[in-house]
This record gives structure tokens, C-alpha cells and sequence, in this order.
């Protein structure tokens, strides 16, 4: 109970703050749809805790919306993707220097 409305708080703190920078022009869109996004799964994680079905299933919907916002919003996906491809750097393995049989 506790850590569901602590969670439920958080929520609503995370959501009214991405607002409030995105109306007061602090924070781009982008920002906005994500801080959304973080909001949304505070209170999804929040009402399958209380054992709220119906409004964890609007919640998942809202982070699944907020998640394909932010998704498209800014630079290009293609851009995006291949920043995400550059962290990971292929390792090279060579086989033992035994004899095949």
C-alpha cells in the first residue's frame, strides 16, 4: 500500500514536472514525451501492485504511447539506430592453434 502510493507520487511529481519545463519552454518535445513516458510506468507499476487491472492496462497503453512519441520525435530512427549499433564493437575469435583431426 505504502509503496504503491509512494510510486503513484512519483508518478504524478514526474509527469507535472515534464509539463510544467515543457510549457515553460525548458525542455523540448522529446524530453516532454519521455518524462511522460517515466511517469506513466511509475503509476503502471503502481496499480499492478494494488491489483488495479483495468487501470494498469490504460497505464501500459499510456507508456506504450508516450514510448512510440518519443520514439519518433527528434532526430531520424535511422540516426538513432546507428548510434545505438556504435557502442557495440565486434570481437574477432580466432579458434585454438591445436590440430584438426
Amino acid at each position: 500500500m505504502i509503496m504503491s502510493l509512494a510510486l503513484a507520487a512519483v508518478g504524478a511529481l514526474l509527469i507535472g514536472t515534464a509539463v510544467i519545463a515543457f510549457a515553460t519552454g525548458r525542455i523540448q518535445r522529446r524530453q516532454l514525451w519521455a518524462g511522460l513516458a517515466l511517469g506513466n510506468v511509475s503509476y503502471l507499476i503502481a496499480n499492478v501492485l494494488d491489483g488495479h487491472t483495468i487501470t494498469a492496462g490504460f497505464s501500459a497503453g499510456g507508456v506504450a504511447l508516450c514510448v512510440w512519441m518519443w520514439w519518433i520525435s527528434g532526430d531520424g530512427t535511422r540516426r538513432r539506430l546507428r548510434d545505438l549499433a556504435r557502442r557495440f564493437q565486434g570481437v574477432r575469435r580466432t579458434a585454438p592453434a591445436g590440430g584438426t583431426a
